[in-house]
């Protein structure tokens, strides 16, 4: 039979080489999964010195069991002074939402890196934001209103 000039042609156009061996090996499947949470946050885009602001992290659960979450802030800033959401343990309801607000008071101006906050996921032990592996958020605080347009 003409077969291992077939498989030879096929490996490269090369002739005189055979198959050896054949494996089928079964793959397990792979499957993806959406997300257990999903977290926005509003806050202004700029501060005026002096003046308090309010940032708010709204956390959706979007599974159908308890979540408990544990929020806390990573460190301080002498930027700032900061009341609100430090340290939390949270038990987030099936399909409901929890709300973390912080109330900053910016102490002087420029660009300013807000103290960082982590939320993780305690079944899991994953992250949903995990601001003290990064730079942190910034945000511009003028030194009084209506210097910057659009700034409180």
């Amino acid at each position: 039979s003409n077969d291992s000039g077939a498989v030879g042609a096929a490996a490269g156009g090369r002739t005189g080489l055979s198959l050896v061996a054949e494996t089928a090996i079964q793959c397990p499947s792979a499957s993806t999964q959406e997300p257990p949470f999903t977290l926005s946050l509003t806050s202004p885009p700029c501060a005026v010195v002096g003046e308090p602001f309010t940032a708010t992290w709204l956390v959706k659960n979007l599974t159908d069991q308890f979540q408990p979450i544990k929020v806390y802030s990573s460190g301080g800033s002498a930027d700032f002074m900061f009341t609100g959401v430090k340290e939390r343990d949270v038990q987030v309801g099936p399909r409901s939402d929890a709300v973390l607000s912080t109330t900053y008071l910016p102490l002087r101006t420029g660009r300013l890196t807000m103290p960082q906050l982590d939320i993780q996921a305690m079944r899991t032990k994953a992250f949903i934001l995990k601001q003290s592996d990064s730079n942190g958020s910034v945000i511009f605080v003028s030194p009084e209103r209506g210097v910057v347009p659009g700034c409180a």
